[in-house]
């Protein structure tokens, strides 16, 4: 995932999947497209809380994004996979970064575009009320936001929403920097 430096919200995120070098798609997301693997992990209650029940299994999510470079014929590196992952663990949901990782490698190899992969009922899990408060909030901006893509980023953690939340209290000259410099802070540093 790359966090570009940007005055408009919607050029903030674009997605490479973690050890790889991709330039195709243009969803605010990590990854791309798919369905939701049976891990066995504790159901997903919404509540986005920070300390959810699920576990990151690194080398499987680190599996389907070598699949995803395979079809976008990028190089893979296993190492660069694991210390993205690690990194992300701490800002997204862990119960749904495999399977965002699966639904873009699915999207890759079908040809197809990672945009549905930030529906959430796409990817299998329930935002949390404070992703959805952070919804609202970008969605009934009257600020230039772009194409808005950035309005489903419901997958961080409640911290993480709870802040660029906040961005929406600023001015409109100032919303596009404060998500930004959010973002960058988060994600956008797990490379």
């Amino acid at each position: 995932m790359v966090i570009e430096d940007a005055g408009r919200a919607d050029a903030l995120v674009t997605d490479a999947a973690p050890g790889v070098d991709s330039g195709r798609g243009d969803a605010a997301i990590l990854l791309d497209g798919g369905s939701t693997p049976d891990t066995g992990s504790t159901p997903d209650t919404g509540t986005g809380s920070d300390a959810g029940p699920a576990e990151v299994d690194v080398e499987r999510i680190c599996d389907h994004l070598e699949r995803l470079a395979g079809c976008d014929g990028d190089v893979f590196d296993r190492d660069a996979c694991r210390d993205q992952i690690a990194c992300l663990d701490d800002q997204m949901r862990p119960d749904v970064i495999e399977p965002l990782a699966m639904c873009s490698a699915d999207e890759a190899c079908r040809g197809g575009s990672d945009d549905a992969c930030l529906d959430p009922d796409t990817v299998g899990y329930t935002p949390s009320a404070t992703a959805r408060t952070f919804q609202e909030a970008c969605l009934a901006s009257d600020c230039d936001l772009g194409a808005r893509e950035i309005c489903d980023l419901l997958f961080l953690q409640d911290r993480l929403m709870e802040r660029l939340t906040e961005c929406f209290d600023a001015t409109c000259d100032r919303v596009g920097g404060c998500l930004d410099a959010i973002l960058s802070g988060s994600i956008g540093m797990c490379g």
